[in-house]
């Protein structure tokens, strides 16, 4: 990727975030943006929700998908268990 950065030498790697805490703040995993730091990479956070996912998926060198509760069964057609967790909404329009 052509960068005019202080970074350039460094690959932007994003990272997925959760929904909204209860203070309103996105959140990711400290342990994956450490891990992306250890390597020499700069975490980029994505929060869900992005109408544009494309657009910030081409700035970056690479994506971390941080997983979360499980997609309603309905989402792919799929018959569900008693034992999954729903992720929020807003992560399903990411």
């Amino acid at each position: 990727m052509n960068r005019t950065s202080p970074f350039s030498n460094r690959p932007l790697i994003g990272v997925t975030t959760r929904n909204r805490n209860d203070e309103g703040d996105f959140v990711a995993p400290g342990r994956y943006v450490d891990a992306i730091r250890a390597a020499g990479g700069i975490p980029v956070l994505f929060p869900p929700g992005e109408s544009e996912p494309q657009d910030l998926l081409s700035w970056v060198d690479g994506l971390v998908l941080t997983g979360g509760g499980d997609l309603c069964p309905s989402t792919y057609r799929g018959s569900g268990t008693e034992s999954f967790r729903v992720s929020g909404t807003e992560s399903l329009r990411a």
